[in-house]
């Protein structure tokens, strides 16, 4: 027998072969379903939409301008990578920087840690800020991140939007795999799904199933420069 389910990426429905097929319109749900129902969407709308509050700041040691340049305030979805969130962030310290660095020799630190860009960051932030030892979240807000354009201590901390975006569909391909049993539902993804699963999340707002396409993202989803 059949069997077919739904992948959702912010409103992006991907096919695959999972649960039975069912007959929603011939079923009324009760009360309690329906309530369920609705605790579940509010949870994922919360859930896609949750931010963290960034400054960032270049490395006083790589500043090579009489002036240190204004720190960059920016909400970072949680649910999304750095390279897909820093565009403008790079195009800010840019200038700044030391003559020979470039936008793909970007990297950051929190509190001297070197920051992991493979890792969502979300995952980031309460790993460097949750602890025995540490502090709870709400004090370390706003997040305060150093960038650097210099010295990158290994090349696992270098990573470009393509990058970032390769290591999402492997993801979404691996979860594919093992719900589905294949990976083939990420695979005939089109274009338009695609470009819609990485505004999603490159912003904090959701995105509706047969919407238009998004326009093209410079990288810096949800930041702007302070006023």
């Amino acid at each position: 027998r059949a069997r077919r389910g739904r992948l959702v990426g912010r409103g992006v429905p991907v096919t695959c072969q999972c649960e039975p097929a069912r007959d929603l319109a011939a079923k009324k749900s009760s009360p309690s379903q329906m309530e369920g129902q609705m605790e579940a969407a509010e949870a994922r709308e919360l859930a896609w939409a949750g931010c963290i509050p960034a400054v960032f700041s270049l490395a006083q040691d790589e500043v090579t301008t009489l002036e240190p340049p204004p720190c960059y305030h920016a909400n970072l979805p949680r649910q999304s990578w750095l390279p897909l969130v820093t565009g403008e962030v790079v195009e800010h310290f840019l200038p700044f920087a030391p003559p020979m660095a470039r936008a793909s020799s970007m990297w950051m630190q929190c509190r001297g840690e070197p920051l992991r860009w493979q890792v969502p960051v979300g995952v980031l932030f309460d790993l460097l800020t949750s602890g025995d030892d540490q502090p709870g979240n709400g004090d370390m807000l706003p997040w305060q991140l150093t960038v650097r354009f210099q010295a990158r201590p290994t090349d696992q901390l270098r990573g470009s939007v393509d990058d970032a975006k390769a290591l999402v569909r492997s993801a979404l391909k691996e979860s594919a795999f093992l719900r589905c049993g294949s990976a083939q539902p990420v695979m005939d993804l089109s274009p338009l799904d695609d470009a819609r699963i990485f505004e999603a999340l490159c912003s904090a707002s959701p995105i509706e199933a047969g919407s238009p396409a998004p326009a093209p993202s410079s990288g810096g989803g949800g930041a702007a420069p302070p006023p």
